[in-house]
């Protein structure tokens, strides 16, 4: 199932850089969930200019007067230095790459980066809880696509050869449904920390539990997928690592909502109440593995259909009606 990777190579930037993006958007990601947590969103005024300071020259006694303040700003900032590595990525991959879909990603990517800065602008500049909510669901797609862009051009991806044949249905089918599936589950989740109604946290306990299903199903057929592959001489093992990142994730996940939610229920006193330490910890940490577990299913996602086919599976079942 393995062989080396084409010749032609690209070199390491393209790949150094796309997943230097996705890795500087992880904290981005905790800064959002934190702002959000706080209720900081508005701290300071205007955009490029926040309280009429150049973002970059803000004074620095100003960064530290608040935590609202702290947070906000520099979640702009952790914004921009994204967006700078965005660019440099897609400028190494449009240089150096020779697949099409290789120069395609990063430019997405960075058009994605661009959209939701955007939308963090105007959300600021209209104070606009709609444009909050957006931003905030927008925030965990972005990231996965990020993360997926940096899988693409991983040298790991080029070292595996792609199957040539059509990939098994039913596999495939899982991976798009529990892709689906978190993807609602974290939008869910933006709606309730946005609005802090009472429906949207029912739908988001509700789905939960959709979603640990789905991921469980999943984890077995990859693990079917593994055996089966062993049985019929193809080397899955691969698969493993990315059901036990699915496994792992989501019940990190679970517990984290828990947590969240019984300190901001019950110690923190409720959404109008301020906010514990507890909650915002526990909170924000819930939203980053959100984005983790989005991103995991979604590199699962493309695993499963670059290693698994639906010849493999046939030769598997004729192998074994032989015995």
């Amino acid at each position: 199932m393995t062989a080396p990777a084409s010749s032609g190579s690209p070199g390491p930037w393209p790949f150094r850089l796309s997943l230097a993006t996705a890795i500087a958007a992880v904290p981005l990601v905790l800064f959002g969930g934190t702002v959000t947590t706080l209720r900081a969103g508005m701290a300071e005024s205007g955009w490029i200019h926040p309280d009429g300071y150049f973002l970059w020259a803000y004074p620095v006694g100003k960064r530290f007067g608040s935590i609202g303040v702290f947070v906000e700003h520099h979640h702009r900032e952790l914004g921009t230095l994204v967006g700078l590595l965005a660019i440099a990525a897609a400028i190494a991959a449009w240089r150096k790459e020779s697949r099409p879909l290789a120069r395609m990603l990063p430019a997405f990517a960075l058009l994605a980066v661009c959209l939701q800065g955007l939308i963090g602008g105007l959300r600021v500049l209209k104070n606009s809880p709609d444009l909050a909510f957006l931003h905030g669901a927008l925030a965990q797609a972005v990231f996965a696509f990020l993360a997926a862009t940096a899988l693409y051009l991983s040298p790991r991806w080029r070292s595996v050869s792609p199957t040539a044949c059509k990939t098994a249905a039913g596999l495939q089918r899982t991976a798009n449904i529990t892709v689906a599936l978190v993807f609602a589950q974290v939008t869910l989740g933006a709606w309730t920390r946005h609005s802090e109604a009472d429906i949207a946290l029912a739908l988001h306990v509700i789905l939960a539990l959709g979603v640990l299903g789905a991921i469980v199903v999943f984890g077995r057929k990859l693990r079917a997928a593994v055996e089966q592959g062993e049985r019929g001489q193809v080397d899955r093992r691969l698969l493993l690592g990315v059901k036990w990142r699915l496994h792992m994730l989501v019940g990190i996940q679970v517990l984290l909502g828990c947590l969240a939610a019984f300190w901001k229920y019950e110690v923190s006193g409720g959404p109008q109440a301020p906010v514990s330490m507890g909650e915002a910890i526990f909170a924000t940490a819930h939203v980053a593995v959100g984005a983790l577990l989005l991103a995991q299913s979604v590199a699962a996602a493309m695993w499963s259909r670059r290693v698994v086919c639906t010849q493999d599976v046939t030769q598997v079942a004729g192998l074994e009606a032989a015995r």
